[in-house]
């Protein structure tokens, strides 16, 4: 749908909010944005965005999907540098593995972040208990009351499998051409718990503001792709830079 196809779909969804707080809510948002997800989806985000504009830490829902198996996970927060390896390492650390992931900063400086989880058995991570526990660790984490990073490390020694025994070489490539506004930076690597979290804390690291990921596993390989700004909001043009 368009722009204003969703707007009058919105309307008619959520048909006790003012029409104005849908209006903010779809004018802080690009094109592609908008047209990314079902008005079901947007209708599941704006009540967590309405939160965080009200001047809530974060917001964070759980959908079950018990025909595709997986349980999507959707953070609200206002942007700020890391946060999305922080909610990955959290998710992580809770047992949930993270089967793709997808993160937007909107116009008005609010991050959306939706991961889909499973359990270690492949199944929805719908259990109350653990879905609290990851809402519970993210405001500790928000908090800096988690050590988030010695407790991932912690995580990774105990679940060390026998792929992780391999030693594979990630291949990294770096991409200006096929985005006018960003670099593109794709990893391809075995994949294992944390990883998520390591790779986009590496780049956070790096001073690079991760504007927009897609994550996918298949199998044993995970390949992670970045959309990326480098200091001053703009590409990675500096060999130096990409070199790091």
């Amino acid at each position: 749908l368009s722009h204003d196809g969703v707007r009058q779909a919105l309307y008619f969804a959520l048909s006790n909010t003012p029409k104005h707080v849908i209006g903010e809510y779809l004018d802080g948002a690009d094109d592609a944005y908008v047209e990314a997800y079902s008005t079901k989806v947007h209708a599941r985000i704006l009540p967590l965005w309405q939160a965080v504009k009200s001047g809530g830490s974060f917001a964070i829902t759980f959908d079950n999907d018990q025909k595709q198996f997986i349980t999507e996970v959707t953070v609200v927060a206002p942007d700020s540098h890391g946060f999305f390896a922080n909610v990955a390492g959290v998710i992580a650390l809770c047992g949930a593995n993270i089967v793709h992931a997808r993160i937007t900063t909107r116009k008005d400086g609010i991050a959306i972040d939706r991961f889909g989880i499973q359990d270690q058995r492949g199944h929805v991570f719908d259990e109350e208990r653990r879905q609290q526990r990851i809402a519970e660790r993210l405001e500790r984490c928000l908090t800096g009351e988690l050590a988030l990073d010695r407790q991932i490390k912690e995580m990774e020694e105990r679940h060390r499998s026998a792929v992780e025994n391999f030693e594979v070489e990630p291949e990294i490539s770096i991409n200006n051409v096929e985005s006018i506004r960003y670099t593109i930076i794709e990893i391809q690597c075995l994949d294992r718990r944390g990883l998520l979290y390591e790779a986009a804390k590496c780049l956070s690291a790096l001073g690079l503001d991760i504007v927009s990921a897609h994550i996918s596993t298949y199998g044993e390989e995970a390949v992670d792709v970045f959309y990326v700004k480098g200091k001053g909001g703009s590409k990675i043009n500096n060999a130096s830079e990409r070199n790091k």
